[in-house]
């Protein structure tokens, strides 16, 4: 089983994904400097834990996910926010974000993701 299959099924992880996600956010809200003005790219966003907890905080918050079934996930929960985009990131071409330059994001957030990227990008 590749990385892609595993994310789409539903796993215990999902359970401890959200209580992590919520641990790092409390955790880095002191140090990122948000501002009601940021924009965030989550790229790995998963089913949108990260975004939930900074989307009524933020101007916009741009989020990447490869697995089809967080994408949805992700998408269903955001839906009726005008402030959440949320965009699928192909596997095959990780390194190659499908959003725009400008406006330009204010911080990035690649939050347990970067263990599966692989040792050099296509």
């Amino acid at each position: 089983m590749n990385w892609t299959t595993y994310w789409n099924q539903s796993t215990i992880f999902d359970r401890i994904m959200r209580f992590s996600t919520r641990f790092f956010c409390q955790r880095a809200d002191a140090v990122l400097g948000l501002e009601a003005d940021s924009r965030i790219l989550d790229i790995g966003c998963g089913p949108g834990y990260l975004e939930e907890y900074f989307v009524d905080r933020v101007e916009h918050i741009t989020a990447l996910e490869v697995s089809e079934t967080y994408l949805q996930q992700c998408a269903a929960r955001f839906r009726n926010q005008p402030g959440v985009n949320v965009l699928p990131l192909d596997v095959h071409a990780y390194t190659q974000l499908p959003v725009p330059r400008q406006p330009a994001f204010t911080h990035a957030i690649v939050l347990s993701v970067l263990q599966y990227y692989r040792t050099h990008a296509p």
